[in-house]
């Protein structure tokens, strides 16, 4: 059973998977016309330019993006945690409890003091400093 699950591994992750997934895009994207590429640019002024929703009850681009990232990294993040339990058992419980509180913690130690009346900005957001 080990060797089936071995060979059903190597074949899934390995350089045929790799080949398949490269081969797909390339197709799509010349298959579109190079739309991925042509429309780059748009895509970021969207984004970034936040047009807004017509009508009632529509949201703005990047919010719309935020949520959907958030969907998706949520359920990856439960899945992962679901993963590790099964194969790691109580070990990964104790490592995961563990980084969670242990890097926030370590990380205080690369916090620049400064004058709080000039708070670093960008894109809005105020990082508050150690003063």
């Amino acid at each position: 059973m080990e060797a089936v699950i071995t060979e059903v591994n190597a074949w899934a992750w390995g350089v045929p998977m790799q080949v398949l997934l490269l081969g797909t895009g390339i197709f799509l994207t010349l298959g579109l016309g190079l739309l991925p590429w042509r429309k780059l640019g748009f895509a970021f002024r969207l984004l970034l330019g936040g047009f807004k929703g017509q009508g009632e009850g529509d949201i703005a681009p990047f919010r719309a993006l935020m949520t959907s990232l958030s969907a998706t990294i949520g359920t990856g993040n439960i899945a992962g945690v679901a993963t590790a339990m099964t194969l790691g058992g109580p070990g990964a419980l104790f490592w995961m409890w563990l980084l969670r509180y242990l890097v926030p913690w370590l990380g205080l130690g690369w916090l620049i003091p400064c004058n709080p009346t000039q708070w670093p900005r960008c894109w809005g957001i105020s990082f508050k400093c150690i003063g």
